[in-house]
């Protein structure tokens, strides 16, 4: 499930729907990064579960602001969709590793 935060019919590149159109067939934790990078969405932060039955993982980004609330010199570049992501193996969260 996601929620578009575009009002529609949105004919905006970079609307979610066409976004994940664009990546069918291979969303994956690569192109759900640039998903989230393109549509911009993630200020705060972003979880990417991957439940593979053998090796689960968690990948999480944290978006951060200054004393004055921007995300940044540019007003969004320490948003969570434009940060690094950390990788945690699941089963090692849940064992308290």
């Amino acid at each position: 499930m996601y929620v578009d935060k575009h009002p529609q019919p949105s004919a905006d590149a970079t609307s979610l729907p066409d976004l994940l159109a664009a990546a069918y067939g291979a969303l994956d934790v690569v192109t759900t990064v640039a998903v989230a990078a393109g549509h911009e969405t993630g200020d705060l932060h972003i979880a990417i579960y991957d439940y593979n039955l053998e090796n689960p993982k968690l990948w999480l980004s944290v978006g951060r602001i200054d004393a004055s609330g921007s995300f940044g010199p540019d007003g969004k570049a320490w948003k969570a969709c434009f940060r690094p992501y950390l990788a945690y193996a699941i089963n090692d969260l849940c064992a308290g590793k």
